[in-house]
């Protein structure tokens, strides 16, 4: 029970089957006690970003404003970025975890790294739109 079993994968823990015996750490983000790329730093800390909304309307996308970049219907659990690949999860502090799966326009990609970086989330009602600072980590 002392020892610990290395294993490698690319997924989350959830994925692979484990029993209660064996030990991980936490070395990437995911369960895992060995990972294909290096912990990124940046990844364990929040940072403010500026999170604002958009809707299903060819006004604020493309020609088809129930489709995402990914192919998928639009939810509430997507946020659009040009700075994550698509599938990526995030954390945002009191607000919950979302999954980029959306592309905003390319102006914004200029803005990733920076104080002017930006998210924008999907919602469903005009009424629930905002335009705030948010505080974001990679999951």
């Amino acid at each position: 029970m002392n020892a610990k079993r290395t294993i490698t994968i690319s997924a989350p823990i959830e994925s692979a089957q484990a029993s209660e015996s064996q030990e991980y750490s936490n070395t990437c983000g995911l369960d895992v006690v060995e990972c294909d790329s290096k912990p990124r730093k940046e990844l364990q800390t929040f940072r403010k970003v500026k999170g604002t909304t958009y809707n299903a309307e060819v006004g604020q996308t493309d020609s088809s404003p129930f489709i995402m970049a990914n192919g998928k219907r639009v939810n509430e659990s997507a946020v659009a970025s040009n700075c994550y690949p698509l599938g990526t999860k995030i954390e945002v502090k009191n607000m919950g975890i979302y999954t980029v799966e959306d592309r905003m326009n390319r102006r914004y990609t200029a803005d990733c790294g920076s104080n002017k970086e930006r998210i924008d989330f999907f919602k469903w009602s005009r009424k629930d739109n905002f335009s705030k600072s948010v505080e974001l980590r990679l999951l």
